[in-house]
């Protein structure tokens, strides 16, 4: 789920810095956290909310621990 999570942040900036440097086609689609729009904002809050409960889920059943 965060590899998903970070490959659609990761493709929107890509899109968006190659529309602002004339690399790719002019879609319209907004840069995370700096593009203005309510709805997508709340998108990519979620996203990394999402992430972040996924990091704190793991840590406390000891996945990854090495102590063992």
């Amino acid at each position: 789920m965060v590899f998903g999570l970070t490959g659609m942040l990761f493709c929107h900036i890509v899109e968006n810095v190659g529309m602002t440097v004339n690399l790719l086609p002019i879609t319209g689609i907004p840069l995370p956290f700096f593009s203005y729009g309510g709805s997508f904002l709340m998108a990519c809050c979620l996203a990394i909310g999402i992430a972040l409960r996924v990091a704190w889920e793991s840590r406390l059943s000891g996945y990854g621990d090495l102590s063992q």
